[in-house]
């Protein structure tokens, strides 16, 4: 709120250096692809195997427009227009599992995604990312609370082991030691860099208060703690039976071992969508398809609103990187800096890279690259503490030194990706003449390698600027 509602990158710039901005803005811009051609796939593999949910998603935008319309243009108060939209959404559901949009190509969903992805990337923020999230908070909060309680009512017991080895076969089907490669599981809970872009970008605008930062920032965090608490629990209450009734139905590369745990890689969003299911039937008895159709619909208004909303941050992000133009080359910047062509960029590289398909080595690349975002929005945090506010060396070291921690876990875990997973997938794709696997290892290591050579610039950055304000410091001293 301090900057002006700008983005972390332009803080890195006013709290370290000027080269930071431009540094951390095409970090920014490569891990925003990332997350575009994760979270596209992912949709297009729910509307595959979840034909209803697709149903409901179609009939679900609609609704948001028409609740921001009623909002805006109307002055409908809330709780009428909440009431109205919840209403519609339960027929969505309904009309989901009647008339199932079954689409049977995968190829056209993820094109239907880009043209979705580029259309919310430019469109007015009040006529359907707005009231789209509006209605979906709501819809996570049921996901949530309903989860909870059937967890409890259903007194579900953890199904599997506690420990089960410390290199299981995970990334890229490799076995992947817990460090420090969780970092390229578990990409967000409630550690994620993707939320400093939103919090620093687009809710810094929103709030009437910094004294409401607090609780926005730390509450959102913690609703997403308990969201991935949720998600972890049904599936580990639920893995067995997920895995006897979708195994059959589920492809795993050849040579990877057929188990619960490989399972969890190579359909993931089963796993949960159908543990859902389980758990709603065996705590009310509620068809399972119902419980699963519920869960899809809250992965997909979810996955929506990363999807439109990380497209809108890299055009953002975009017109930061062509800031040196504005004066030097107008007509240019003007040009490149178009919102339908600025959007439209992000989308053709993350495009690319979904209609390959492969998400057990494209979502390791975003979950790294949002983990290490994370670790660099909170080295700038730290910076601003320590040399801005000048806050006690407690208070700095409170913030620096799970920073240093998180950096050292997911840069190291970034080579061991490209080293391990990307390259060698490359490698085998070029071999056995398989494009979609040569193409997405050969972007996913070029992309991986961009991202570790800024991290380590700007980590060279924030040492400099360190070693200086602390000499700075020091004479003042004497």
């Amino acid at each position: 709120m301090r900057y002006e509602g700008r983005s972390i990158a332009v803080v890195s710039e006013r709290v370290i250096s000027s080269r930071m901005r431009y540094v951390f803005s095409w970090y920014i811009f490569f891990a925003l692809i990332l997350i575009l051609a994760a979270f596209t796939i992912f949709d297009a593999q729910l509307f595959l195997t979840r034909p209803q949910v697709a149903t409901a998603i179609l009939f679900f935008m609609p609704i948001a427009i028409f609740v921001g319309v009623l909002i805006y243009k109307f002055l409908v108060p809330l709780k009428w227009a909440l009431l109205i939209g919840l209403s519609f959404i339960v027929v969505a559901i309904f009309l989901g599992y009647n008339v199932p949009l079954v689409i049977k190509n995968y190829y056209v969903w993820v094109t239907l995604l880009l043209i979705y992805g580029w259309l919310a990337g430019w469109l007015p923020l009040w006529y359907l990312l707005q009231p789209r999230d509006f209605m979906n908070i709501y819809i996570l909060w049921a996901g949530v609370i309903i989860g909870a309680v059937a967890l409890i009512a259903s007194f579900a017991t953890i199904k599997i082991p506690p420990v089960t080895s410390f290199t299981q076969i995970l990334v890229g089907y490799k076995p992947s030691p817990i460090w420090p490669v969780i970092v390229l599981v578990i990409a967000c809970g409630a550690l994620s860099g993707f939320h400093s872009l939103v919090a620093s970008g687009t809710s810094a605008r929103q709030l009437n208060s910094e004294l409401d930062a607090l609780f926005i920032g730390y509450g959102g965090m913690f609703t997403e703690g308990i969201v991935a608490l949720t998600v972890a629990l049904t599936v580990a209450t639920t893995l067995p039976q997920s895995f006897s009734m979708l195994s059959s139905i589920t492809s795993w590369p050849t040579g990877v071992p057929k188990n619960m745990y490989t399972f969890v890689v190579a359909n993931t969003l089963g796993a949960f969508t159908q543990g859902y299911g389980i758990l709603l039937h065996n705590a009310f008895g509620i068809d399972i398809i119902y419980g699963a159709i519920f869960a899809g619909l809250w992965f997909a208004t979810f996955d929506f609103a990363v999807l439109d909303t990380a497209n809108r941050l890299a055009r953002w992000t975009w017109t930061d990187i062509l800031e040196p133009l504005r004066t030097r080359a107008p007509k240019l910047f003007e040009a490149l800096n178009n919102r339908y062509f600025a959007s439209l960029i992000p989308l053709i590289i993350a495009g690319s890279l979904a209609y390959t398909g492969t998400i057990a080595y494209v979502w390791p690349a975003f979950s790294g690259a949002n983990q290490l975002l994370a670790a660099l929005a909170l080295l700038t945090t730290s910076s601003w503490v320590m040399f801005v506010l000048k806050r006690p060396r407690k208070a700095s070291l409170a913030i620096l030194i799970p920073a240093l921690f998180l950096w050292v876990t997911v840069t190291t875990a970034l080579f061991w990706y490209v080293i391990v997973v990307s390259y060698p997938t490359f490698i085998a794709g070029l071999q056995k003449h398989i494009f979609t696997t040569m193409y997405s290892g050969l972007a996913l290591t070029i992309i991986a390698s961009i991202l570790i050579i800024l991290d380590l610039y700007m980590m060279a950055e924030f040492i400099n600027y360190a070693i200086k304000r602390r000499g700075e410091v020091v004479a003042a001293k004497k």
